[in-house]
């Protein structure tokens, strides 16, 4: 039964690290290049 858990699992975090740099919500460099991101924080008033 592990078996049959821990290739899938391990075939999902490879995925999840080949896609990492792509992804601009986990790349900060990719934010940098979008012009929609807002520049400050957020304020309560």
């Amino acid at each position: 039964m592990m078996r049959k858990l821990l290739l899938p699992l391990l075939s999902l975090v490879k995925w999840i690290e080949e896609c990492v740099p792509e992804d601009p919500f986990l790349n900060p460099e990719l934010m940098k290049n979008n012009p929609w991101v807002e520049k400050g924080k957020c304020v309560l008033l």
